[in-house]
């Protein structure tokens, strides 16, 4: 790859004409969407500029969300809005189906599958006492390559023994369904939240990002089988409530 020069007698600030080659960069995919730029100091020699130039240039594409930082890690090149998902909040459908109806490719990775103590206010509703044992699955699901949220999974005692031997990088609520549960309703509920550390991590983000933190529970005969919590990546996916009127 050709490196392009900063004109140093040029009257164009030295950070413009830097940001307008990172720019250029960008567009035409010399550096790829989720790559790690190098560092300020490899740019800072590698372009013939000062780091305090080089930290100015790169807050400015950050403010303009054509990059984003991971503490610790460095600058990644962003996906940009166009990579951004709809997940719609209309039928009992899991993340794959959605996803896979828009005809995106979706996949999931396993971080850990353990026997847990229910979490506490998931055994009020389940209707079991805390400290039970139960299934809890966690992972991180991606669109297209794009890591997307971040779900951790608990299901009812006995149904979860079912799962252990499934692919659990499919859709869980496919695998309840050809175990022949019938998964009748499901609520879900959302706020705004920050990531930890380990968190923005997983999704590629900051931790000054605010995610969408859902809770939903699925229903088998009004009785809750699952329940998960997803932190979302809200610079990867929107949500939509669709509302339909009176008859």
């Amino acid at each position: 790859m050709a490196t392009q020069f900063i004109d140093k007698g040029n009257n164009i600030p030295l950070y413009l004409q830097l940001l307008s080659i990172f720019m250029e960069n960008i567009r035409k995919g010399i550096w790829e969407a989720g790559e790690k730029l190098p560092s300020e100091k490899e740019l800072s020699h590698t372009y013939g500029v000062s780091l305090i130039t080089v930290r100015k240039t790169l807050e400015e594409l950050n403010k303009q969300n054509l990059i984003y930082k991971i503490q610790g890690k460095g600058s990644f090149v962003s996906y940009g809005e166009s990579e951004k998902y709809n997940l719609r909040f209309k039928e009992l459908r899991s993340f794959t189906e959605e996803m896979e109806q828009s005809r995106r490719t979706v996949g999931a990775v396993v971080l850990k599958v353990e026997e847990a103590a229910v979490d506490s206010r998931n055994a009020g509703d389940f209707g079991i006492p805390e400290g039970t044992r139960v299934l809890r699955i966690v992972r991180l699901r991606t669109v297209d390559g794009i890591p997307t949220h971040i779900s951790t999974s608990e299901v009812f005692p006995g149904i979860g023994e079912k799962l252990k031997d499934c692919d659990l990088t499919q859709s869980i609520y496919g695998h309840l369904r050809r175990l022949g549960h019938q998964l009748s309703h499901g609520t879900e509920e959302i706020v705004a939240a920050m990531p930890t550390r380990e968190e923005a991590g997983y999704l590629k983000i900051s931790c000054d990002t605010p995610v969408l933190d859902t809770r939903s529970i699925v229903e088998e005969n009004g009785r809750p089988i699952l329940i998960t919590r997803s932190l979302i990546n809200s610079k990867r996916m929107k949500i939509t409530v669709e509302l339909a009127g009176e008859e």
